[in-house]
């Protein structure tokens, strides 16, 4: 799994819906998945940071971060060596601006990957 930097938790923590909110000792299923890894992209939306809104159809998106691609190249090569085979990426903002998720897919699918999955 590949989240925005610092949302790489977001699994673990879910929207911590129980039956007792005030219950620490809950009993949490373990998540699916076996590794998560942050990637550094960012988009924030234009009306919350004031800067300058990037080419869009509705002019609400400032484009802060593009993922590095030699970030992409070192986190391909710790997933291989785990030997996971696929690949799944849930950046924040992406239902609105897909380009980092749709880049970050095309670079696995480039790395040899078979199945990249977006959630835009």
């Amino acid at each position: 799994m590949l989240f925005t930097t610092g949302f790489e938790d977001l699994l673990r923590i879910k929207n911590q819906t129980r039956p007792d909110i005030f219950d620490l000792a809950c009993d949490i299923p373990e998540p699916l998945h076996t590794s998560v890894f942050g990637v550094k992209e960012r988009v924030y939306l234009h009306e919350y940071t004031g800067c300058e809104a990037l080419e869009t159809t509705d002019k609400s998106i400032v484009y802060v971060k593009r993922p590095d691609e030699l970030q992409l190249k070192s986190i391909s090569e710790q997933i291989r060596q785990q030997g996971i085979t696929s690949v799944a990426i849930a950046f924040a903002n992406s239902y609105l601006y897909p380009d980092n998720e749709l880049f970050v897919k095309d670079f696995f699918l480039r790395e040899g990957f078979q199945q990249v999955y977006v959630s835009c």
